[in-house]
């Protein structure tokens, strides 16, 4: 009959309780970071269909839309850029910035 040392039964518990002390918070820390930046993408998509609901409402009725829409704009589209799209180049996204290329343009 075979029966472990001990001394081995406590290094071995003692080294994993270690482990994960110390592997719990990290652990934890990058799955809040994914779970927070998703949160954030999700507002930023809510943003941007409204605002995209907005745009299309006043074409149907033939107004333009104010400044404010504008600014609006601008910041859920630099938002969209640094949350969703690769920095490599802008052909990677193309259909993209085809969408904002032509809603920018029906706005002017």
């Amino acid at each position: 009959m075979s029966t472990t040392h001990p001394l081995t039964i406590a290094l071995i518990a003692a080294g994993s309780s270690l482990l994960a002390i110390l592997l719990t918070p990290l652990l934890q820390h990058h799955f809040w970071r994914y779970q927070k930046r998703d949160e954030i993408r999700l507002a930023t998509i809510k943003d941007f269909n409204g605002l995209t609901s907005q745009f299309i409402a006043d074409f149907l009725w033939g107004t333009k839309p104010g400044a404010g829409w504008f600014k609006a704009f601008n910041v859920v589209c630099g938002e969209i850029e640094v949350l969703f799209l690769v920095r490599s180049s802008r052909s990677s996204y193309s259909p993209f910035w085809w969408i904002l290329s032509a809603i920018d343009m029906a706005a002017a």
